[in-house]
């Protein structure tokens, strides 16, 4: 199909086609002649070799559990159904987490007409247990004040958004604090940066000032001291103290930021603080 042109124009009549679409095809035909598929590509040349051959290596499956269901596109759910045929699915899910869609309260109804199952039952858990009440409260603002977000009765120091002259005076702020809050006995330190490009950079600088280790996507386990991480890696992981860095204006400012700032901000379990230059981003409550 990616080879003969016409037959995929003849197909995709009356789809919007991107403008580019002519080298998107000639990639796409390069790649998979060399046997290299991209990650945007696996997802539909899956569905089409399923909808094609089909598979019935999962047929003993009676139950399946889909996490961070909010970084899932229709598609995948397509997927699931035709790999999964006769089982029943536990979806999880926090729509303010969402990195890969911009997701809203209506994509669980999404997901249940997807998934097509005779009966289904859909549970909102409001109450937020990880995070101590001012730090909730305080991400709770971050996402648009979301009311259903109810902050867990356990109370302890503010979030703090400290300012710095320079990003020397940042790198030395962070690394001094993160070993200040190992002194006082927490066991993790998370010092999350918004890219992996940026996480290597703040490691680069703080690696012969403090211990530290930097955390990437391979990573299977979380050892207890120190860690630079992207927000994104982040996600589903919680520590005792987090430290937020760069959340100037120029980082942090769009609706996409502000979900990898919620996202930071709710990993921390005890104790929350965020670092700048220049001018504050928009996005902090304070």
């Amino acid at each position: 199909m990616f080879n003969e042109k016409a037959l995929f124009f003849k197909l995709s009549r009356g789809l919007t086609l991107p403008g580019n679409i002519e080298q998107i095809l000639e990639a796409t035909a390069r790649r998979l002649k060399s046997g290299d598929i991209s990650h945007e590509d696996s997802t539909p040349l899956l569905y089409l070799k399923l909808r094609l051959e089909g598979s019935d290596q999962f047929s003993h499956i009676r139950q399946v559990v889909i996490d961070e269901v909010q970084d899932y596109l229709p598609l995948h759910y397509e997927v699931f159904n035709l790999l999964f045929k006769g089982a029943n699915y536990t979806v999880l899910g926090d729509i303010s987490q969402s990195v890969e869609t911009a997701a809203d309260i209506s994509f669980y109804d999404e997901v249940e007409k997807t998934l097509g199952r005779k009966r289904s039952i859909k549970f909102v858990l409001s109450k937020s247990f990880r995070s101590s009440f001012e730090i909730s409260s305080f991400a709770k603002k971050i996402a648009g004040g979301n009311p259903d977000v109810i902050p867990f009765e356990r109370h302890e120091a503010e979030p703090a958004v400290i300012c710095g002259d320079t990003q020397e005076d940042l790198d030395r702020a962070i690394a001094g604090d993160a070993g200040f809050f190992l002194e006082q006995g927490y066991e993790s330190v998370a010092i999350i940066c918004k890219t992996a490009a940026e996480a290597q950079k703040l490691y680069a600088g703080l690696k012969d000032s403090t211990w530290a280790r930097l955390v990437s996507s391979g990573d299977e386990e979380m050892e207890r001291g120190i860690a630079v991480i992207p927000s994104y890696i982040a996600k589903g992981l919680e520590f005792d103290v987090v430290l937020v860095y760069n959340v100037s204006a120029e980082n942090y400012s769009t609706d996409f930021d502000a979900r990898l700032l919620y996202i930071a901000c709710t990993r921390a379990l005890h104790r929350l603080k965020l670092y700048y230059c220049g001018e504050k981003s928009p996005l902090l409550p304070l």
